[in-house]
């Protein structure tokens, strides 16, 4: 009997014994070594919550925690539905270089100046590079940045520093399980930062980028794990944020900005702004 079981580091595939190459996506050479688990499921990551699990009734549960906060972009809070929710995990995906980093520092930027306790994954760009870009778009320095990707190191960054406010740029350069980008690695990443952003009453923003043939893992993957997904779409000189998933609010509504040298500026009227470009 195995006592050790091997799992594809690419798509999650697992077998009892390792594979030249993987039946599930194909690739060659992919599969690792894990302890087997006594019981059934997948195993649990280090970070995860442990102990018995209990029953609360819903009439002792307060709602006071669900109290939204203002992202300070009117077309953003729109879209969301009234602000961001406290605990709440959302995914901002886009085609790489549309503005979803420069959307999400001008963001922390505004629930800094709220008082709230802005961390800032890097997981792109160096520390250097996001100091010119913030200096660019005009955002105090002084918000804080870790480069942590390995994400039994990140939980436990969260558990001891308990920011209010995350920003994972991106999800693909999270290492949880397999190679960054695969889909283990975001998969795994993403529900347990989801879980953690729960359990600590952390708003988590995850960057994924998506290409126009949808070829890039994240965002399809994860979609369901998350509790909202926007998606920033270029039209022209303008940025269209919608909401595709949303469960604190409406889907679909759509928010307009305008890409100009000091970063994204809210257009209030849509329809005379593209009226005037045409």
């Amino acid at each position: 009997m195995h006592k050790n079981q091997y799992r594809c580091v690419e798509c999650g595939y697992q077998t009892p014994k390792p594979l030249g190459r993987c039946p599930s996506c194909g690739n060659w050479e992919s599969f690792k070594e894990e302890p087997r688990e006594a019981g059934p499921g997948r195993p649990k990551a280090k970070g995860a919550a442990k102990g018995g699990a209990t029953l609360v009734p819903l009439r002792s549960v307060s709602a006071e925690s669900e109290t939204r906060f203002s992202s300070g972009l009117s077309e953003l809070d729109r879209v969301l539905g009234g602000g961001f929710v406290p605990g709440g995990a959302l995914l901002l995906g886009g085609e790489p270089g549309v503005g979803k980093s420069t959307l999400l520092l001008q963001v922390a930027e505004k629930v800094r100046q709220a008082g709230k306790r802005v961390m800032y994954l890097a997981g792109e760009e160096s520390p250097a590079q996001i100091k010119l870009r913030a200096e660019r778009l005009g955002v105090d320095t002084g918000l804080e940045v870790t480069r942590e990707t390995e994400i039994e190191s990140l939980a436990l960054l969260l558990e001891t520093e308990k920011p209010d406010f995350l920003i994972v740029d991106s999800v693909q350069t999270l290492e949880a399980g397999g190679v960054p980008g695969s889909l283990v690695s975001v998969r795994e990443g993403t529900a347990l930062l989801t879980r953690l952003s729960k359990a600590l009453g952390i708003t988590t923003v995850l960057v994924g980028h998506v290409t126009k043939e949808g070829l890039v893992a994240g965002p399809k993957v994860i979609e369901h794990v998350v509790d909202a997904t926007l998606y920033l779409e270029a039209a022209g000189g303008f940025r269209i944020l919608r909401s595709n998933k949303n469960r604190f609010g409406p889907v679909g509504e759509l928010g307009v900005f305008r890409m100009h040298e000091g970063g994204l500026e809210e257009v209030a009227n849509p329809s005379a702004a593209f009226l005037a470009e045409r």
